[in-house]
């Protein structure tokens, strides 16, 4: 995966989060959590699912995410 596909990913991950500051609704967690395994399924051998949990605060948010992995994959830089 290229770093800006990468980052594409994660700016899609952010506006879903600016979108909805209101409120966290009940389907962002699952979303963010399919992006990120997106993510790292190409850096790593994953062994469960991508854990996301919101809590927001009075001036924004605790993203907490839990990822488990059995090995990490060959990557090839290209610079």
């Amino acid at each position: 995966m290229k770093k800006r596909e990468l980052s594409d990913q994660l700016k899609r991950a952010t506006t879903v989060i600016k979108a909805d500051r209101l409120g966290v609704s009940a389907g962002i967690e699952t979303v963010i959590s399919s992006e990120v395994k997106n993510v790292l399924k190409d850096y790593f051998t994953l062994s469960e699912e991508v854990k996301t949990q919101i809590e927001v605060l009075q001036s924004g948010f605790n993203v907490i995410i839990k990822a488990k992995a059995i090995s990490v994959k060959n990557v090839k830089i290209i610079e």
